[in-house]
């Protein structure tokens, strides 16, 4: 399939799919240099997030460091809204997995860089939002590149869609967006913590589906053996459940990587101010009815539960069509 954009790029071979766009590698016409280019289907945007979507591809646009693909243009036409990135030429963390072991020290320079990039596009704004070893590509002279942040925002966010995108690609969330909520800073500090967990596991756990997403959202992912203690710490910090207990931000996180060492940024008791000791007149207070909230505890409860009988749905299907095409 072949298809002009803007009259500057030429879409080629189907890179990849999922239910909300189409990945091309292609060309641009007038140099001929390779691209990759992410047309989004027809019926998933409104114009409210064609609005908000051309806005990001601006900010991205703008965003330049040696290891985050650069992204080219992005508009919307006749064909949908799309845009356009540079092409990488290597290979992703996660096909690199499949043919080797990755020790201590290999993970940590890729740490270092990887938060490196992560905090350059932090501090521009900017949350990457599906981070994964997919998208940690490996050029032919080793240096790592960060690819594809995320530009769709709302997409994920109808209940449907959020649903879907969580069955197939729990090893990109986070605890709190796996339980309804947007994803942030921190929640990119939890992903690329767990790319590199995952990079150092034996298996891969981005297979285990449903068994993924409980033990993210419990806390069940153990200290890795055969490890050093150094990174074992800086990996269990950024995979707590808990965004508050992470590290305050992807800085943070390369200097432990830096140093082997977790680098907090607590403030010694002899740094803070001295407290002023006012005597204030006593004033008796009507007692007050207390009111707890829950809402929120119950929508991700119930969030939950959607994902996880969506996924148990998914699986059943899945062994019961297996089961039919067997005697066809």
């Amino acid at each position: 399939m072949e298809q002009l954009l803007k009259s500057r790029y030429k879409a080629q071979e189907k890179i990849s799919e999922n239910p909300f766009s189409v990945t091309y590698q292609g060309i641009t016409l007038s140099t001929q240099k390779p691209v990759i280019i992410k047309i989004y289907k027809r019926g998933t945007l409104n114009s409210t997030l064609i609005k908000s979507m051309k806005q990001k591809v601006q900010l991205l646009s703008r965003l330049e460091h040696p290891n985050i693909a650069r992204l080219i243009d992005g508009d919307y036409g006749w064909q949908g809204f799309y845009y356009v990135r540079e092409y990488v030429n290597g290979k992703s963390l996660a096909e690199l997995k499949a043919g080797r072991k990755f020790d201590t020290e290999e993970v940590r320079q890729i740490g270092l860089v990887a938060s490196e990039a992560l905090d350059r596009a932090h501090q521009a704004g900017i949350v990457h939002g599906s981070l994964s070893l997919n998208n940690l590509l490996v050029r032919n002279d080793n240096s790592i590149v960060l690819t594809d942040f995320v530009i769709e925002g709302e997409i994920k966010e109808a209940q449907p869609q959020k649903t879907v995108y969580i069955m197939e690609h729990p090893e990109v969330l986070s605890p709190e967006e796996i339980q309804g909520d947007c994803a942030r800073r921190s929640s990119d500090i939890y992903s690329l913590g767990f790319s590199l967990y995952n990079l150092l596991s034996k298996k891969d756990l981005a297979e285990q589906r449903l068994g993924l997403a409980l033990k993210k959202m419990k806390g069940d992912l153990p200290p890795l053996a055969n490890v050093d203690r150094y990174m074992n710490d800086i990996l269990q910090k950024a995979l707590n459940p808990d965004p508050l207990l992470r590290f305050c931000g992807a800085q943070e996180m390369r200097r432990s990587f830096e140093n082997r060492s977790l680098m907090g940024q607590k403030a010694a008791l002899s740094d803070l101010p001295p407290i002023e000791m006012v005597d204030r007149p006593q004033v008796k207070e009507e007692p007050k009815e207390v009111v707890v909230v829950k809402k929120e505890r119950k929508r991700s409860f119930y969030l939950l539960i959607i994902v996880v009988l969506a996924i148990a749905a998914g699986l059943v299907y899945s062994l019961v069509n297996s089961y039919f095409l067997s005697f066809q």
